[in-house]
């Protein structure tokens, strides 16, 4: 049952996220340049 009960929360979480992508970007921002990600990475 927990198992169920996990992939049924990560479904609610992506889709949470996919349906307010446009929201969060503008709220966290995204990764736009190549010095952002090598900065990322490290």
């Amino acid at each position: 049952m927990s198992g169920w009960l996990l992939t049924v929360l990560g479904i609610a979480a992506c889709g949470y996220i996919a349906i307010n992508e446009a929201a969060l970007a503008n709220q966290y921002g995204f990764i736009d340049t190549h010095l952002q990600m090598a900065i990322g990475l490290f």
